[in-house]
């Protein structure tokens, strides 16, 4: 999996949103669902709403989809309860970020953008042409040019540069990590 690791504050990840609406693409919530069909945000008020629901996006575009994003469901209390597969349909760009934290803390946890070598198609493995790549690159290149590289720990992360400016002034501070010292 090509992943990117990140620290993005609320400010950031909504720039980072409306950078891909200007970009053509489409926002996924990964949540359950009452049936079988999946919101489709491409507006940043839809993306406010729904990101006090889940923490998970898939991020398509009609450049390197191939399929429609697959469901599966499971019963709980009598109830269907629908969810998007990882990894079936789409193919997609998964996009975490978490923000309850820095909501009701004050804190900002890590998130990742990421994309897998391969997918799949009603349990049929394909692999996605180079679309999908070249749509990743650009997200991470926006990234990129707003945010400074940090190890921690073994891994790389970028942390935004407005974060590192809040982080600085005192008014958000980062979550608890070995290795975490900016």
């Amino acid at each position: 999996m090509a992943e990117m690791n990140f620290f993005l504050n609320l400010n950031e990840r909504e720039d980072f949103v409306k950078f891909c609406f200007d970009n053509a693409f489409t926002i996924i919530p990964d949540m359950q669902y009452e049936d079988n069909s999946y919101y489709v945000i491409k507006i940043l008020g839809h993306y406010r709403k729904y990101m006090n629901e889940c923490v998970r996006f898939f991020i398509i575009s009609e450049k390197y989809k191939a399929y429609s994003l697959e469901m599966d469901n499971y019963e709980k209390d009598n109830k269907r309860i629908y969810y998007i597969m990882q990894r079936y349909g789409g193919p997609s760009i998964d996009f975490y970020t978490p923000f309850f934290a820095e909501r009701n803390y004050n804190k900002i946890g890590p998130g990742s953008i990421g994309i897998y070598p391969f997918y799949y198609h009603y349990n049929e493995k394909f692999i996605p042409d180079s679309e999908l790549k070249n749509a990743y690159n650009l997200l991470i290149s926006y990234i990129r040019k707003k945010s400074k590289k940090v190890k921690i720990g073994k891994k790389n992360y970028w942390i935004g540069i407005n974060t590192l400016e809040s982080v600085a002034e005192g008014t958000l501070e980062f979550v608890e990590m070995d290795g975490l010292d900016v």
